[in-house]
């Protein structure tokens, strides 16, 4: 694109501007690239797991598909992963508590009752 690597260095400090036929020419690269880089991610390690859904729910996932500009692999696999962190998020609450229990570590009489009213009150 650049005669040399001097010329590409004058572009950076401001030097030299860009013709338009560099600037598509960027543009160009900049969409390879995104192509390039979604498909590498697309393509890393997987594995099948075949799910019998809706067919509501299928509608629903490529819509979000679509709407994101992914395909319907990519919307299943951001979901199963914030269900996967919400459960593990949930599942350690439940255990802190259940260790305060048997350590003891109550909340008073006075205290349940103080939020429960405020709660009520909502």
């Amino acid at each position: 694109m650049f005669g040399s690597s001097s010329a590409a260095s004058d572009v950076l400090n401001g030097k030299r501007s860009l013709s338009k036929t560099h600037v598509r020419k960027l543009a160009e690269l900049s969409s390879f690239f995104a192509v390039l880089r979604r498909a590498t991610m697309y393509y890393m390690a997987k594995q099948t797991m075949t799910i019998r859904i809706e067919p509501a729910v299928r509608g629903s996932l490529d819509a979000l598909a679509a709407a994101a500009d992914r395909d319907r692999t990519w919307v299943v696999n951001q979901a199963l992963t914030a269900y996967i962190e919400t459960q593990r998020w949930q599942i350690e609450h439940i255990r802190q508590g259940l260790r305060e229990a048997d350590a003891g570590k109550f909340a008073s009489t006075r205290a349940v009752k103080q939020v429960v009213d405020r709660l009520r009150r909502k």
